[in-house]
């Protein structure tokens, strides 16, 4: 529905909306489990299908798992980059981006991430170990690009 020219959210967005601002807040935590539908639907004022539906949305996010059953229930799962990394992979396939390109990019981000690791980290002995098993297996190039954004430690605090 839109009232002139501005979309106005539908229930289950703004219910989506406040859990979502509660787990990315950290006032829910991770595997924590939300209260009962019928406590969630009071709590809301809402329908089940409107609740629901909330769910759904936040489930599509990865921030709630929703398990069916006597010992189900919505649980909290705490934001990663895989949604992220998902979307822009089906961005990056509908524009027709070619891997030469994406290998590019990443060259373009590593040489700054291998600077950093070289004048500021001082990775222990596991780390170390880590990068060196990666070095003769061409099979574990994901693994060694990732063990270089952890080792350049390079992340916003928590």
């Amino acid at each position: 529905m839109t009232t002139a020219g501005i979309r106005v959210p539908k229930a289950a967005e703004l219910v989506a909306g406040t859990i979502r601002r509660q787990i990315i807040t950290g006032e829910l935590l991770e595997d924590h489990l939300l209260p009962s539908e019928s406590a969630l639907m009071e709590q809301f004022r809402v329908s089940r299908p409107t609740l629901r539906e909330a769910f759904r949305i936040l489930e599509s996010e990865s921030l709630i798992t929703v398990r069916r059953g006597v010992h189900g229930g919505a649980r909290v799962q705490i934001p990663n980059g895989d949604v992220a990394a998902r979307y822009v992979g089906y961005v990056l396939e509908y524009r027709g981006t070619a891997m030469a390109d994406v290998y590019r990019a990443r060259a373009e981000v590593e040489a700054p991430l291998a600077r950093l690791v070289a004048t500021s980290a001082t990775p222990d002995e596991e780390c170390l170990a880590r990068a060196e098993a990666h070095l003769d297996d061409p099979s574990a190039d994901e693994e060694f690009h990732r063990l270089m954004a952890e080792l350049a430690d390079n992340r916003p605090s928590p």
